[in-house]
């Protein structure tokens, strides 16, 4: 049974004081032993990085009701977010889970450690409170979780034990994004980009459907069109993977690219775009975005020759933009190099560069794979005129898709792509793309860049 307050505390305490003194007083010469608070204090400070949970051990010593006074300060709250010393870069994030009586352990997938599988969080004494201390990159920005084993005993005597895993949120943060609990450290990189504001005219989405013969069905698609079109001249084309997510609203958790759009267009950082987001069908999204060439003629062949015939789109690839995330970047990067002749841009939000010629099968390349098979296809050809926006997250899988990232980014380099290139501190998730996508778009066709030889704005290293 778990015990709070002062007199557990106090009597763990000095027993490490009354250990750490016997042992000192054994040695001949020994210094005058300090006493036993002293110590208790010192085994503190070294167990208790966070000040926060220090100050609350020290609360407990003479406060029995610390424990649940901290409960409710925290409540709304979440993670304790605290400074390093000598250290402005970065931040000491301590995530905070109260369990009960049948809690037996917790792990935090969240921040650096979230791709191999969290941090195993430590009991505070012998308290429902569990806790788990990691640096963190003061401008990042990601969602976490708790993942519990639970254990629970049953019949006469409790003689049946049964344990189980469960997932869980945080309910010390209402910060939510995607269903998760959302941390924005201080320094996090403002989406202002992805935000509505008052402006004097937006773009309208519609809903469209068109049959496709290279995949033998029909796909419904949103189309977004800038104000003004029709005074405008031709538009660019902007042709979005995973539409739903792309085309959502600023309220929901997605990548809100026709208000992107509209703010963009608003401040003259790119010109008329006509944008078209590609629903997934039911089941067949490894289908159509693992490097499957069908869904490729059908992007490149079928989808941009219905935009022209809608809309007036500028003429040549140069003006034509796929882009994606995950499988979706990798299939916006093999479309182009299927197609160069009609996709001369990709946009790609931490692409899956480690697809193999088995598929959407969560396989890395390495050691033995060698490179996956979109980063293969444009190393061992000749360079085709197609430009590179590529992001990828720092907290994503370190094998699987940075790394892949990365050898993608080299690749490209060598064979003398033009690639703007960039690193965030966050995961794998919409709360990351939303604030990259605007980037990666003006750097591909934003005005600066529309000389259309020139290299895309942004970073290459």
């Amino acid at each position: 049974m778990m015990r709070t307050g002062a007199g557990w505390t106090n009597g763990i305490a000095a027993g490490l004081a009354l250990a750490l003194a016997a042992a000192a007083a054994a040695q001949p010469g020994a210094a005058p032993v300090r006493p036993e608070a002293d110590v208790a204090a010192q085994l503190a400070a070294a167990r208790y990085p966070s000040p926060v949970l220090l100050g609350l051990w020290q609360r407990l010593r003479t406060d029995p009701r610390a424990l649940e006074d901290f409960r409710a300060e925290r409540q709304g709250q979440g993670p304790l977010i605290e400074p390093v010393a000598g250290d402005p870069g970065a931040r000491r994030v301590t995530y905070l889970y109260f369990g009960d009586a049948e809690t037996e352990a917790v792990r935090a997938s969240a921040g650096p450690h979230a791709a191999t599988g969290g941090i195993l969080m430590t009991r505070f004494l012998q308290t429902p409170l569990f806790y788990a201390s990691e640096l963190v990159p003061a401008d990042a920005r990601y969602t976490y979780g708790f993942a519990l084993i639970e254990t629970r005993r049953s019949g006469p005597g409790g003689e049946v034990v049964t344990s189980e895993d469960r997932f869980d949120g945080d309910p010390l943060n209402p910060h939510l994004f995607g269903g998760r609990p959302l941390i924005e450290l201080p320094n996090a990189p403002v989406a202002a980009e992805a935000a509505e504001r008052p402006l004097p005219a937006r773009g309208t989405v519609t809903r469209a459907a068109i049959a496709s013969r290279a995949l033998g069905e029909t796909r419904p698609i949103s189309v977004y069109t800038p104000p003004g079109l029709a005074a405008a001249g031709a538009a660019d084309l902007l042709i979005v993977l995973d539409g739903r997510l792309y085309a959502s609203a600023v309220a929901e958790d997605g990548v809100p690219v026709p208000t992107i759009l509209d703010n963009l267009l608003a401040d003259r950082r790119i010109g008329p775009v006509v944008a078209i987001f590609v629903d997934n069908l039911p089941g067949r999204r490894d289908r159509d975005l693992a490097a499957n060439p069908a869904f490729a003629d059908f992007l490149a062949n079928e989808l941009v020759a219905w935009a022209r015939a809608h809309h007036r789109i500028a003429a040549g690839p140069a003006h034509v933009v796929v882009a994606g995330s995950s499988l979706g970047g990798a299939a916006a990067a093999d479309c182009a190099f299927r197609h160069p002749e009609r996709v001369g841009n990709v946009l790609s939000q931490s692409g899956a560069f480690w697809l193999t010629d088995r598929g959407a099968t969560w396989r890395s390349p390495y050691p033995t794979g060698g490179d996956g098979l979109v980063i293969a296809r444009y190393r061992d050809t000749p360079r085709r005129p197609v430009r590179f926006a590529l992001s990828v997250g720092r907290f994503e899988d370190a094998t699987n898709l940075f790394a892949t990232n990365r050898d993608f980014r080299d690749v490209l380099l060598a064979k003398g792509y033009a690639v703007a290139y960039e690193e965030v501190d966050g995961g794998h998730e919409a709360a990351s793309w939303r604030t990259t996508f605007a980037r990666g778009l003006t750097a591909l066709i934003g005005r600066p860049s529309r000389a259309r030889g020139s290299a895309p704005q942004g970073r290459t290293d």
